[in-house]
């Protein structure tokens, strides 16, 4: 006995347009269609790397030594660890520092040594010798080895000493002027730390070091 196998149904080629986030998840997508077709559509996009506290104005010399002196701090909005060595940090007139385990830290344990970024962590990259962001204002871009912008913020400048610049919450708030606080939740004063917190630890240059009950 012989079976033969018909082709019962017509195969029909779907196009539609996916919206991915920084990890490759889908976030957006349009309905299927038969043909070709024009659309647009808006998404709400987090990059998973952003960048998330901006110390321009440090306390004394703007070039000292880390952990002194300027740093930008990144956060990772995502699900999974990144590396950052290779990445780059780029004020409004072309200056670059270029992330490495020399100049970058996510535990300051010792200050410097780390390049990956784990998920809802954070990345302190120290901008080191000589002093790179204008205390008047600039223009701070996170880039990409290959130069793709991934986040920028400008900030107005113009403040006093030790005053920084970071996002409130971290990873996706607004920006505000709080305290530093380099590998450390942002806070904006002292009022807002945990009740149960009844000091906590600020080094020479102002910089959050701990919290204690």
């Amino acid at each position: 006995m012989t079976y033969t196998a018909y082709a019962t149904a017509e195969v029909t080629t779907a196009y539609f347009i996916e919206a991915l986030d920084a990890s490759d998840q889908v976030i957006g997508y349009t309905e299927p269609q038969t043909t070709g077709f024009t659309c647009t559509f808006t998404v709400n996009r987090t990059n998973q790397i952003v960048l998330n506290e901006i110390f321009y104005d440090p306390i004394g010399d703007d070039s000292g030594t880390n952990p002194a002196g300027e740093w930008v701090e990144l956060y990772n909005n995502g699900t999974t660890s990144v590396d950052l060595n290779g990445w780059k940090i780029r004020d409004a007139v072309g200056n670059i520092v270029t992330i490495s385990s020399a100049n970058s830290d996510n535990d300051l344990n010792p200050y410097t040594g780390e390049t990956v970024i784990y998920s809802s962590n954070w990345l302190v990259v120290y901008m080191q010798t000589p002093a790179m962001l204008d205390n008047t204002g600039d223009t701070v871009t996170l880039l990409t080895p290959t130069n793709e912008p991934r986040d920028s913020h400008t900030y107005a400048g113009g403040k006093a000493e030790g005053t920084t610049e970071a996002r409130n919450v971290d990873g996706t708030g607004f920006w505000v002027d709080p305290l530093p606080t380099p590998v450390r939740l942002n806070v904006l004063t002292s009022n807002d730390l945990n009740p149960s917190i009844r000091h906590w630890d600020i080094d020479s240059n102002h910089m959050l070091l701990g919290l204690h009950a």
